[in-house]
């Protein structure tokens, strides 16, 4: 019978370069209660977000976590959502 083996790469960064990773494990994270504080809701109109998936977030368990990456998308999202164009 064989095996499968998996194979794993190394991606090393240029120097001054930041890899997709690093800047993944760099960026602040939140709980539900802080992200809802930080953007000016109440906490269950976050989890609201979560479950429509307007608003991205980790899962690890149960327990959600939301990125910094994250809720900066969703706000420029709304921003870009509430700027109208008009043409004259």
């Amino acid at each position: 019978m064989r095996t499968r083996r998996s194979c794993t790469r190394l991606v090393i960064p240029l120097p001054g370069e930041h890899s997709v990773m690093s800047a993944r494990i760099d960026e602040k994270k939140y709980t539900i209660e802080e992200a809802a504080e930080k953007i000016g809701i109440s906490p269950s109109g976050l989890r609201l977000l979560l479950n429509k998936k307007k608003l991205g977030f980790y899962q690890s368990g149960k327990r959600r976590i939301i990125g910094e990456g994250h809720l900066d998308d969703y706000l420029t999202k709304i921003d870009r959502n509430n700027t109208k164009t008009t043409i004259i």
